[in-house]
Parts: C-alpha cells; structure tokens; sequence
C-alpha cells in the first residue's frame, strides 16, 4: 500500500490498513478523527485506488503473485524446507 510521508517520525507506514473503498479505508466504522491515524488519502496510493478488495480482483496483483509463491512453496519442498549450515572460519576469529 502507499505511506504517508508527511506524517512524522514512522508514522506514515503505520496507518491503517486498506481493506476497501469504504470509509476509513474499512479498517474502523469510528468517526476518521477518531483514528489514531488518517488512512492514507493519496489519489494514486490511497485507500480508494489501492486496498485488499482491489487486489484481489486484480490477477497481476501484488497480493496475488504472493499467494502464488506461498502455493510454490507449499507444493515443493525445494522451497519450502532446507538446511542452515553456519561456517566458522579456522582462525576463531568471526
């Protein structure tokens, strides 16, 4: 989804998440000045353009293309499961 970057400190990636075209991104039915803080009102990443109901529509979404890898990766092993090795180089020194 998109930031706001006019809002301060990291503040601007934690706004709510846009479920949907509706009101308050339909994250909260509370009156917007309520929210701890505003969903993002961009016209090209807010909630209205970009929210889960749109990407899920939307067959070359982000959201889509993940859970096609999540599905690779259920189905195959290669992907899903593996072994971590740690090297220790000879000198002690790491």
């Amino acid at each position: 989804m998109g930031d706001n970057i006019y809002l301060g400190d990291r503040n601007g990636v934690r706004t709510p998440m846009q479920w949907s075209p509706d009101r308050n991104a339909g994250f909260s039915r509370a009156d917007p000045q309520r929210l701890y803080l505003p969903p993002i009102m961009d016209p090209v990443y807010g909630f209205e353009a970009v929210n889960v109901e749109a990407q899920a529509r939307d067959p070359a979404s982000l959201l889509n293309w993940m859970k096609r890898m999540l599905a690779t990766r259920r189905q195959s092993q290669a992907f899903g499961r593996g072994r971590l090795e740690f090297l220790r180089p000879g000198t002690g020194k790491y």
